[in-house]
């Protein structure tokens, strides 16, 4: 069960890049985060094309260029080859010891 859940900091629409974000930009990063969590390893992810990506998580194609383009300029989003790799990504997503006690 714990590998359908992301951590997500309570503040992450705060930060920045995120807070310069249309809203619907703002939304893709968190699908982003969840594509990687879904279809990925260790913060890694084959990139798909900003139309198909688009077309799985009903948003549009220049949101997902928008969140993109935000997110590598300000470094965390990495485009290495064919795939995304999400910045700290570890030091996000490693296991909390107390999450049981939490949930």
């Amino acid at each position: 069960m714990s590998a359908r859940w992301i951590r997500l900091d309570m503040g992450w629409s705060l930060s920045g890049w995120v807070a310069a974000l249309p809203p619907e930009s703002r939304l893709v990063w968190i699908e982003i985060l969840g594509h990687c969590k879904t279809f990925g390893s260790a913060g890694r992810v084959k990139r798909p094309q900003p139309e198909v990506f688009a077309r799985l998580y009903a948003v549009t194609r220049d949101a997902v260029t928008v969140c993109e383009q935000a997110a590598i300029e300000d470094g965390a989003l990495v485009v290495e080859g064919t795939d995304w790799v999400l910045v700290n990504w570890q030091k996000y997503q490693t296991t909390d010891e107390t999450s049981v006690e939490r949930s």
